[in-house]
Parts: C-alpha cells; structure tokens; sequence
C-alpha cells in the first residue's frame, strides 16, 4: 500500500499475532487468534476471501492454564493446517507465561507451545 495513512483494521480485538488459511471442510478462510492479543479465549472468524471481511468472532477455546493463577496468561493462538490430520480439522496452538517471571521458572508447564484440534462439522457462517 502506497499510503499507510489508508491502512485500518481488519476486525476488533485481533492479536497482532494471528494465522490465515483455507478450511476446505467449510470452504472458507479462518482467522484464528488470542483474543485481544493476552487473553484466556482463542477464537475463529470466516471469510470468502483472505483479506475479509471477516465475520463475527467465535469463541473455540478456553485456556485452562490461565486459572491456574492471576498472573498467568495466554498468547499467540494460531492455526496450522499443515500439520491438521484431514480437511474437516485444524491443529491450533498457544502459549501459556506469566507475569511473574519466579512462577515461570518454577514451573515446567508454561511457556511451551500448547496444541488442540479443532474439528469443524458443518458449513462456516456467511
């Protein structure tokens, strides 16, 4: 883009950390992510088309890790479709840390990448 002044954002409360693919289960674009950018939620949107428009946000993921303790939180939900097992699935990751970098240390379950799968069983909202 030849004026940045013309750029905006594509939807609310995207990470600035987020991942864009094709799911050929529901024949559109997902864009996968933490909410706002540090939350416990990962959620989805769809789109035809890449670039969007992106439909509403929907909420696929609860991080557990992030009521183990007030200063746990949970970032950079993505998906990887590379490594998904079929079309109808998407392998999502995320990472748990801490604010208190004395937590962190103790404690071998965070800050290690997290994977779930998502499976979607019917056709994408318009």
């Amino acid at each position: 883009m030849a004026d940045v002044e013309q750029a905006g954002p594509i939807c609310e409360d995207v990470a600035g950390e987020f991942s864009v693919s094709y799911q050929p289960a529901v024949g559109r674009y997902v864009l996968v992510y933490t909410e706002g950018g540090l939350s416990e939620n990962i959620a989805l949107r769809f789109s035809p088309r890449p670039q969007g428009p992106w439909g509403p946000a929907a909420r696929v993921y609860r991080c557990p890790e992030a009521g183990w303790d007030a200063k746990i939180f949970c970032y950079a939900g993505k998906g990887h479709p590379e490594i998904s097992s079929g079309p109808q699935d998407l392998i999502v990751t995320y990472v748990a840390n801490s604010t208190d970098f004395a937590l962190l240390e103790s404690n071998a379950r965070l800050y290690r990448p997290r994977f779930i799968k998502i499976t979607f069983t019917e056709a994408a909202p318009d």
